[in-house]
């Protein structure tokens, strides 16, 4: 944050980069721990944190009302297994 003070941009431009980044870091955050769940939607920023990053569950984006599996990011498939759902699809 401190080398971006140093940029000679308005303080609103300034608050868009810090947000970007922050979410870019979020991002990759979430990307590398499986204990983090984050929407599958494109301009969607609603992450949580599991118990168990291992269980199938149904979840609700309460940002965008996405509904996806909580192992794959795919819509929902009930009882289908993960592996199957691109050959539905």
């Amino acid at each position: 944050y401190g080398d971006l003070k140093q940029l000679r941009v308005s303080p609103d431009e300034r608050e868009l980069i810090v947000e970007y980044q922050t979410q870019k870091t979020l991002d990759c955050f979430a990307r590398s721990n499986r204990a983090m769940i984050k929407c599958p939607r494109e301009f969607c920023m609603w992450m949580v944190e599991t118990q168990d990053p291992t269980s199938r569950f149904r979840v609700e984006c309460p940002m965008c009302d996405n509904e996806f599996c909580s192992l794959c990011n795919q819509q929902y498939h009930y009882r289908t297994p993960c592996s199957q759902v691109p050959p539905l699809t």
